[in-house]
C-alpha cells in the first residue's frame, strides 16, 4: 500500500455556504485567489469560509483550532468539533479523516489591501493555507491593475 500524504490544510472563500437536502453542500460565489473591491472601506454582507484539514487516517488529532488571518492580526478562533467517522458499508478501509468546519463573517469589512489566511494547529503542528488576496482598485480578479 501507498503511503500517503501526511496532513494538510485547504480553505475554500466564498459568498455563502448552504447546507442542501442530502447532506450536499453548495458554495455561492467561490474566489480564486482573489477578493476585488472597487474602492474601500466597505462592507461586504458576509464571507463564508469553507476549511478542511485532512489527515492519514492512523494519525491522531488532538486540540486542533483553526484561526483566521488578516496580514499578521488574527481575525477569529475556531475550535475543531469533533470528528465522527463513520462505519464503512464495506471492506475499503478509510485511508484518510477530515476535520471541516464552515465559518461565516457578517458583515465583512474591507479597509484595504490585505490577505486572509488560515491556520489550523493542533498536536500534528501548525499548517497554513494559502491567502485569499483583497485587492482594491479598477482591477478586480488580479494584483495587476488594467489587466497589464
Amino acid at each position: 500500500m501507498t503511503k500517503l500524504a501526511g496532513p494538510y490544510l485547504h480553505v475554500l472563500y466564498c459568498d455563502d455556504i448552504r447546507q442542501e437536502i442530502g447532506g450536499k453542500i453548495t458554495f455561492v460565489g467561490v474566489y480564486n485567489a482573489f477578493l476585488g473591491v472597487e474602492e474601500a472601506p466597505v462592507v461586504l454582507p458576509k464571507l463564508s469560509i469553507h476549511v478542511s484539514f485532512v489527515v492519514p487516517a492512523d494519525q491522531t488529532v488532538e486540540g486542533l483550532k483553526f484561526r483566521l488571518i488578516r496580514d499578521d492580526a488574527e481575525v477569529a478562533a475556531f475550535d475543531s468539533p469533533p470528528l465522527e467517522l463513520p462505519i464503512p458499508k464495506d471492506d475499503m478501509p478509510i485511508t484518510r479523516r477530515s476535520y471541516s468546519l464552515n465559518i461565516g463573517i457578517a458583515p465583512f469589512p474591507i479597509e484595504g489591501p490585505s490577505i486572509l489566511r488560515v491556520i489550523a494547529e493542533s498536536n500534528l503542528g501548525t499548517f497554513t493555507s494559502g491567502g485569499l488576496r483583497i485587492t482594491v482598485g479598477k482591477s478586480l480578479n488580479s494584483p495587476v491593475a488594467d489587466g497589464g
